[in-house]
Protein backbone atom coordinates (compact mmCIF):
# COMPACT_ATOMS: atom_id res chain seq x y z
CA UNK A 1 0.00 0.00 0.00
CA UNK A 2 2.72 2.35 1.08
CA UNK A 3 4.70 1.64 -2.37
CA UNK A 4 1.64 2.40 -4.16
CA UNK A 5 0.93 5.48 -2.82
CA UNK A 6 4.14 6.20 -3.19
CA UNK A 7 4.47 5.86 -6.55
CA UNK A 8 1.30 7.68 -6.91
CA UNK A 9 2.62 10.77 -5.53
CA UNK A 10 5.94 10.61 -7.90
CA UNK A 11 3.93 10.19 -10.80
CA UNK A 12 1.18 13.12 -9.74
CA UNK A 13 3.77 15.84 -8.10
CA UNK A 14 6.98 14.88 -9.94
CA UNK A 15 6.09 13.53 -13.02
CA UNK A 16 3.79 16.57 -13.27
CA UNK A 17 6.75 18.89 -12.37
CA UNK A 18 8.99 17.50 -14.92
CA UNK A 19 6.25 17.63 -17.59
CA UNK A 20 5.61 21.38 -16.87
CA UNK A 21 9.79 22.13 -16.69
CA UNK A 22 9.88 21.04 -20.12
CA UNK A 23 7.47 22.89 -21.66
CA UNK A 24 8.76 25.74 -19.74
CA UNK A 25 12.04 25.16 -21.34
CA UNK A 26 10.64 25.13 -24.93
CA UNK A 27 8.61 28.29 -23.98
CA UNK A 28 11.47 30.30 -22.81
CA UNK A 29 13.33 29.22 -26.07
CA UNK A 30 10.87 30.47 -28.50
CA UNK A 31 10.87 33.58 -27.15
CA UNK A 32 14.62 34.36 -26.67
CA UNK A 33 15.90 35.90 -30.38
CA UNK A 34 17.50 34.09 -33.05
CA UNK A 35 20.69 35.47 -32.14
CA UNK A 36 20.57 34.35 -28.20
CA UNK A 37 18.49 31.16 -29.19
CA UNK A 38 21.98 29.84 -31.10
CA UNK A 39 24.05 31.05 -28.47
CA UNK A 40 22.21 28.61 -25.75
CA UNK A 41 21.34 25.81 -27.88
CA UNK A 42 23.30 23.85 -26.14
CA UNK A 43 22.48 24.82 -23.00
CA UNK A 44 18.85 24.63 -23.58
CA UNK A 45 19.56 20.88 -25.27
CA UNK A 46 21.93 19.76 -22.38
CA UNK A 47 18.70 21.28 -19.96
CA UNK A 48 16.20 18.82 -22.09
CA UNK A 49 18.77 15.89 -21.99
CA UNK A 50 18.19 16.22 -18.15
CA UNK A 51 14.62 16.43 -17.83
CA UNK A 52 14.12 13.75 -20.32
CA UNK A 53 16.83 11.20 -17.94
CA UNK A 54 15.38 13.11 -14.81
CA UNK A 55 11.32 11.43 -16.50
CA UNK A 56 13.42 8.20 -16.88
CA UNK A 57 14.58 7.53 -14.03
CA UNK A 58 11.41 8.31 -11.95
CA UNK A 59 9.48 5.99 -14.19
CA UNK A 60 12.29 3.03 -13.35
CA UNK A 61 11.84 4.32 -9.99
CA UNK A 62 8.22 4.06 -10.12
CA UNK A 63 8.49 0.84 -11.52
CA UNK A 64 10.43 -0.13 -9.52
CA UNK A 65 8.15 0.56 -6.09
CA UNK A 66 5.01 -1.15 -7.78
CA UNK A 67 4.36 -3.18 -10.11
CA UNK A 68 0.55 -3.14 -10.90
CA UNK A 69 0.64 -6.16 -12.74
CA UNK A 70 2.10 -8.00 -9.85
CA UNK A 71 -1.56 -7.52 -7.86
CA UNK A 72 -3.72 -7.65 -10.97
CA UNK A 73 -1.96 -10.48 -13.13
CA UNK A 74 0.22 -12.14 -10.43
CA UNK A 75 4.40 -13.06 -9.71
CA UNK A 76 4.98 -14.74 -13.06
CA UNK A 77 3.52 -11.64 -15.24
CA UNK A 78 4.62 -8.87 -13.18
CA UNK A 79 8.46 -11.14 -13.17
CA UNK A 80 8.07 -11.87 -16.67
CA UNK A 81 7.15 -7.57 -17.31
CA UNK A 82 10.17 -6.27 -15.20
CA UNK A 83 12.80 -8.64 -16.72
CA UNK A 84 11.37 -7.77 -20.55
CA UNK A 85 12.07 -4.03 -19.36
CA UNK A 86 15.08 -4.65 -17.67
CA UNK A 87 17.05 -6.61 -20.38
CA UNK A 88 15.68 -4.13 -23.16
CA UNK A 89 17.45 -1.56 -20.99
CA UNK A 90 20.69 -3.75 -20.57
CA UNK A 91 20.38 -5.10 -24.31
CA UNK A 92 20.42 -8.77 -22.83
CA UNK A 93 18.89 -11.90 -23.84
CA UNK A 94 16.00 -12.66 -22.05
CA UNK A 95 15.02 -16.34 -21.73
CA UNK A 96 12.01 -16.64 -19.15
CA UNK A 97 10.41 -20.40 -17.40
CA UNK A 98 7.49 -19.15 -16.01
CA UNK A 99 4.08 -21.19 -15.24
CA UNK A 100 1.35 -20.03 -17.98
CA UNK A 101 -1.17 -20.32 -14.85
CA UNK A 102 -1.13 -17.78 -11.88
CA UNK A 103 0.60 -19.24 -8.83
CA UNK A 104 -1.60 -19.05 -5.93
CA UNK A 105 0.60 -17.28 -3.33
CA UNK A 106 0.28 -15.13 -0.60
CA UNK A 107 0.32 -11.57 -1.13
CA UNK A 108 3.73 -11.08 1.72
CA UNK A 109 4.67 -14.14 -0.59
CA UNK A 110 4.24 -12.83 -4.09
CA UNK A 111 5.92 -9.39 -3.17
CA UNK A 112 8.93 -10.94 -1.31
CA UNK A 113 9.66 -13.29 -4.06
CA UNK A 114 8.87 -10.60 -6.38
CA UNK A 115 11.73 -8.42 -4.66
CA UNK A 116 14.00 -11.00 -4.24
CA UNK A 117 14.00 -11.28 -8.24
CA UNK A 118 14.05 -7.48 -8.67
CA UNK A 119 17.77 -7.90 -6.93
CA UNK A 120 19.00 -10.29 -8.86
CA UNK A 121 18.14 -9.07 -11.73
CA UNK A 122 19.66 -5.37 -10.51
CA UNK A 123 22.97 -7.21 -9.51
CA UNK A 124 23.43 -8.79 -12.76
CA UNK A 125 22.65 -5.03 -14.68
CA UNK A 126 25.22 -3.88 -12.81
CA UNK A 127 28.06 -5.87 -12.18
CA UNK A 128 27.37 -9.67 -14.00
CA UNK A 129 28.83 -8.21 -17.53
CA UNK A 130 26.05 -10.61 -19.08
CA UNK A 131 24.69 -10.98 -22.24
CA UNK A 132 21.95 -13.35 -21.16
CA UNK A 133 19.48 -13.39 -18.37
CA UNK A 134 16.71 -16.15 -16.99
CA UNK A 135 13.95 -16.05 -15.60
CA UNK A 136 12.30 -19.04 -13.85
CA UNK A 137 9.79 -19.71 -11.18
CA UNK A 138 7.74 -23.17 -10.66
CA UNK A 139 5.99 -25.31 -7.70
CA UNK A 140 6.49 -28.34 -7.10
CA UNK A 141 5.89 -30.49 -3.72
CA UNK A 142 4.26 -27.44 -2.12
CA UNK A 143 7.00 -25.58 -2.62
CA UNK A 144 8.18 -22.40 -4.99
CA UNK A 145 11.04 -22.14 -6.35
CA UNK A 146 12.52 -18.58 -8.03
CA UNK A 147 15.76 -18.65 -10.01
CA UNK A 148 17.55 -15.72 -11.53
CA UNK A 149 20.65 -16.44 -13.72
CA UNK A 150 23.23 -15.16 -15.75
CA UNK A 151 26.36 -15.94 -18.20
CA UNK A 152 28.43 -13.57 -16.64
CA UNK A 153 31.65 -12.92 -15.26
CA UNK A 154 30.79 -14.18 -12.03
CA UNK A 155 33.23 -13.88 -8.96
CA UNK A 156 34.71 -15.70 -6.06
CA UNK A 157 33.10 -14.96 -2.73
CA UNK A 158 36.35 -14.85 -0.73
CA UNK A 159 38.80 -12.98 -2.67
CA UNK A 160 37.74 -9.45 -1.48
CA UNK A 161 36.80 -8.32 1.85
CA UNK A 162 34.46 -5.07 2.25
CA UNK A 163 37.13 -3.27 3.72
CA UNK A 164 39.34 -3.30 -0.29
CA UNK A 165 36.48 -2.70 -1.67
CA UNK A 166 34.75 1.05 -0.73
CA UNK A 167 30.71 1.28 -1.73
CA UNK A 168 27.72 2.61 -0.69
Amino acid sequence: TERRALTTELHDRVGQNLTGLSILLQNIKALLSEETAKSLAAEFGDAQILVQDTTRHIRDIMAELYLPELEDHGLAAALEIYAERATSRANLDLIVDLPDTPLLLPSDVRVALFRAAQEAISNVLKHADATQLEVSLERENGRVRLSVADNGQGFEPGATSQKETPSW
